[in-house]
């Protein structure tokens, strides 16, 4: 079996996208991940804060998505009083998701999902025994595929590093990122080895278009991280 790479590029397939709800950049970030993707935005994440004119756009929009992942440019886990408010405005949505690097915070009745840039993360998530979560994995040429120990594991999935706005991240990236064959040869070790985790490769995760929409904290959608016009004024 081969690896599953993800391909959301395919404009002629009609589906809904996911909805990428992007937390407040109230304070900085607790992490500081070397390939960091949401370092040093252009538009230097300053979005106006307006926290009911965003629940209420989620809860007005919820229907045009079939996922809705809590993310941003900070952890989700310094957001976890806003995340509890907008979880009781979710009603038709088939997925809710918590992306994370913090490996000791967990929401229950969504679909965890953990940031993980090497084995010894992982291994500490796995001992924290939660229930069904997804890991997610930053490929680079520090990462252990041979550690991996996918057993008991929901889901899994790779990501490949991409070209950031800021030249620290980048510099790292082009250092330490690992090639798509080789990324591929690995998970396909993974998937033989484990074929009861659902384990894919995502190899265009920045990539928006025909993927997902973002709503920012002043209550707008955007097209894309990078941009700083909302989608109702293009």
């Amino acid at each position: 079996m081969r690896a599953r790479v993800s391909d959301y590029i395919n404009l002629n397939v009609k589906r809904k996208l996911n909805l990428q709800f992007s937390l407040p950049y109230s304070e900085p970030c607790i992490f500081n991940c070397p390939y960091c993707v949401a370092r040093n935005h252009r538009h230097g994440s300053r979005f106006n804060i307006d926290i009911p004119k965003m629940l209420a756009k989620l809860e007005s929009v919820q229907d045009d998505y079939h996922h809705i992942i809590f993310t941003g440019e900070n952890d989700p886990s310094q957001h976890q009083p806003l995340i509890e408010k907008a979880l009781k405005r979710i009603q038709f949505i088939e997925q809710v998701e918590v992306s994370t690097r913090n490996i000791n915070f967990f929401i229950d009745g969504v679909l965890m999902s953990y940031s993980l840039s090497s084995s010894a993360d992982f291994i500490k998530l796995k001992s924290k025994g939660y229930p069904k979560y997804r890991a997610v994995f930053m490929a680079h040429k520090g990462l252990d595929f041979k550690k991996l120990d996918l057993s008991g594991v929901y889901q899994a999935t790779f990501k490949q590093l991409h070209k950031t706005e800021d030249s620290g991240a980048n510099t790292w990236i082009r250092r330490n990122k690992i090639s798509t064959r080789k990324l591929v040869r690995e998970v396909n070790k993974l998937i033989a080895k484990y074929p009861e985790c659902s384990i894919r490769i995502d190899l265009t995760c920045q990539n928006a278009k025909g993927r997902y929409k973002i709503l920012r904290s002043d209550g707008f959608i955007y097209d894309s991280w990078e941009t700083s016009v909302p989608n109702s004024l293009l």
